[in-house]
């Protein structure tokens, strides 16, 4: 690990609407808005934590994955798919996705870094 690393994330517009969506469940359907806050608090500060240890999480074991670089970090029920940019210093968050989520269609559909 080097202690001096200094990377930024970008969450993806993909893994902005899934943060949305996960807030929105929790919210509206489930009326339980402090699960939400916690939820989001505890992978935000995940999210943080991979601009300091960004290969902390290994690469996915699919080829078609791995080859383009995706990592998974499980989060208790929430796994994010990121992508270390190293020409950019940045960790991008392609998806953020609870456990019981086809994430295999997911990424299999064009993964989008914009």
């Amino acid at each position: 690990m080097d202690s001096n690393r200094k990377d930024t994330y970008q969450i993806m517009a993909n893994a902005e609407a899934e943060l949305d969506a996960i807030v929105s469940y929790f919210v509206f359907e489930l009326g339980l808005p402090h699960i939400a806050k916690q939820i989001i608090d505890l992978l935000m500060q995940s999210m943080r934590k991979l601009t300091i240890e960004p290969y902390i999480a290994p690469f996915m074991d699919e080829p078609e994955f791995r080859d383009k670089g995706i990592r998974r970090l499980v989060v208790e029920k929430h796994k994010i798919f990121y992508i270390v940019n190293e020409a950019k210093a940045q960790i991008e968050i392609i998806h953020i996705l609870h456990e019981r989520q086809d994430y295999q269609r997911v990424l299999g559909d064009k993964i989008t870094t914009d």
